[in-house]
């Protein structure tokens, strides 16, 4: 039997985007409130779970193995216009990303294989072209964490397995930049060259131009990593998750010594990514409640697309966004271009204590 009463009718779908494996909740009218079977709803024609039906709502879990950007959707049978969703695309499967996803000015887009600690993977790092293909980029870097492009346009890696910044400036070109970082995870560069870089036992380090490597303050320590960003206001935004259900993100300004909390509360918080209109970007990675959190300079946070468990955010200047999850690579198209790397510091150089 049918477990609609009459011909559906959607309203909205909430978050409009979703990432293979993520859920959304169909509102609209049509429904009879019980739950039917996973062959009564399609998306791009793959049935979808229903985890929760009502008379107005539908809450449905996308398949892993969804293809797809434009979306087709069918309810009992029902074929449903003009749906306002769109599915992220995957780019690539089989890596394993602990951080931000990086982008080169040629379109490349870089992702780990970071293994689990002490773990030597056979590669470190992909690089997914813009034809799609995906191919080993770099190997022999153990735990590799955190990635950033420099002001020498090298890619910077960090190893949370022996606390050392590795540059590579080629494959074939691997080379230690600084050492002695704890466990090194985020990592990001300002616009006066410095690497700063989260020991995530609970110090941020700034390694300067000159290569020495100065504490910045310390904050508590991470289950995970800690997650570095760097705003449009000159702010670093730090995520430092642990057990806690909720976690803050916390911010320090041009001249500040401590950190202070930028949003109070969000479920493991982990990579992040402004857009030019200064909104940032959170991966959310807990299980169940994953997704993207937009937070915009008054404060307001909203849920935009939800997902399998994220665990870092990327813009490009043509307006996608690139979400890492635990084994894949995907791609969403925001509309709204990242923040340009030459404009998100303002630091200038530390002070060296003697």
């Amino acid at each position: 039997m049918n477990f609609l009463k009459e011909k559906p009718s959607i309203q909205r779908i909430v978050p409009r985007h979703v990432v293979p494996g993520g859920r959304m909740t169909i509102m609209g009218s049509g429904f009879n409130g019980r739950i039917g079977n996973t062959s009564e709803i399609k998306v791009n024609g793959t049935p979808a779970h229903i985890n929760c039906a009502t008379s107005r709502s539908l809450t449905v879990s996308l398949p892993d193995e969804i293809e797809g950007e434009n979306v087709g959707l069918s309810i009992a049978g029902e074929t449903i216009d003009d749906v306002d969703l769109q599915i992220a695309k995957t780019l690539a499967k089989n890596v394993h990303p602990v951080d931000n996803p990086v982008l080169d000015d040629e379109g490349n887009i870089y992702t780990t294989l970071s293994g689990s600690r002490g773990e030597k993977c056979p590669v470190s790092v992909f690089v997914i072209r813009p034809d799609g293909t995906c191919e080993s980029f770099l190997t022999d870097i153990m735990n590799p964490t955190s990635m950033a492009f420099g002001p020498d346009h090298a890619l910077y890696v960090s190893s949370r397995f022996n606390g050392v910044v590795y540059r590579v400036s080629s494959p074939k070109d691997v080379s230690v930049y600084a050492g002695d970082l704890g466990t090194a995870t985020g990592i990001v560069f300002d616009r006066f060259g410095n690497l700063l870089v989260g020991d995530r036992s609970g110090t941020v380090y700034c390694v300067t131009a000159q290569k020495r490597v100065v504490p910045m303050f310390s904050i508590p320590p991470s289950v995970a990593a800690f997650h570095l960003c760097l705003g449009p206001d000159g702010s670093l935004y730090i995520t430092n998750p642990d057990i806690s259900t909720y976690d803050a993100i916390l911010r320090i300004g041009p001249g500040e010594s401590e950190p202070s909390v930028f949003y109070p509360g969000i479920k493991r918080p982990q990579g992040m990514a402004f857009d030019v209109e200064g909104n940032l970007y959170v991966a959310k990675a807990m299980a169940g409640d994953s997704g993207v959190i937009r937070i915009t300079p008054k404060g307001k946070a909203t849920m935009i697309a939800s997902g399998p468990v994220l665990v870092g955010v990327a813009i490009d200047q043509a307006g996608n966004m690139i979400l890492a999850g635990t084994s894949a690579i995907y791609r969403l198209r925001l509309g709204i271009p990242g923040l340009p790397l030459a404009l998100t510091s303002l630091f200038s150089e530390p002070k060296m204590s003697v």
